[in-house]
């Protein structure tokens, strides 16, 4: 496995990325079902091609996300928490957060559909040989309630419902980044501010956000 160095004390071995939205006065959290068959945070192992773990995060945000989310500027990764990865006591994963509440689609009383864009993407890709393997780990996109997906820290199990109230198991990593936002004394001080994002489409087909 190839880690990142930060420090005698702290090596990452991995990046990832949760999308968070503001509704109603509510944090909603966007995550995708990966090759686990779980749902989870867009996220992967670091490699020494990616040069540091920013890359890496921006990387995995485009091909998990089914080319529907790309950074521009890896400057808007700023706020991150370092979960604890594995048994290795100075193995981490970090992990970024990204607010792309969508100011318009707030106002009008409704989110917007990543879900229908997400799937012909989906279908664009899995049916286009250009693109490798690793463009074709998720299936779905959900989003979660991040109130809810709080209980797990108190739950012997994994599973949560979506904001349709429909249950869900989530990935083990889920629950090991709720248990570290649960000792914050104020979650919104490691939210991000709202970021830009231009919509674009693509010769192939597909449609992507382009967040900056």
């Amino acid at each position: 496995m190839t880690t990142y160095k930060i420090n005698y004390q702290k090596y990452l071995t991995g990046a990832g990325i949760l999308l968070l939205e503001k509704f109603k006065n509510e944090w909603i959290v966007i995550l995708f079902k990966d090759h686990t068959k779980t749902f989870a945070d867009i996220g992967g192992l670091y490699e020494s091609k990616h040069g540091d773990v920013k890359e890496t995060a921006k990387q995995e945000l485009k091909e998990e996300s089914r080319n529907l989310f790309k950074i521009n500027n890896n400057e808007i990764l700023i706020n991150y928490l370092d979960i604890k990865y594995n048994s290795n006591i100075y193995d981490y994963y970090r992990l970024y957060f990204l607010n792309i509440t969508d100011i318009g689609f707030k106002n009008y009383g409704s989110l917007p559909d990543y879900k229908t864009l997400f799937e012909t993407n989906r279908d664009i890709i899995d049916n286009n040989p250009n693109y490798s393997k690793s463009w074709r780990e998720t299936t779905q996109i959900k989003r979660f309630k991040l109130i809810d997906l709080l209980n797990l820290v108190n739950q012997d199990n994994l599973y949560c419902k979506d904001i349709h109230g429909k249950n869900h198991k989530v990935r083990r990593r889920i629950k090991d980044i709720m248990i570290e936002i649960n000792k914050l004394n104020k979650f919104e001080d490691l939210v991000p501010p709202i970021i830009n994002k231009s919509r674009i489409s693509n010769l192939d087909g597909t449609i992507t956000y382009i967040l900056y």
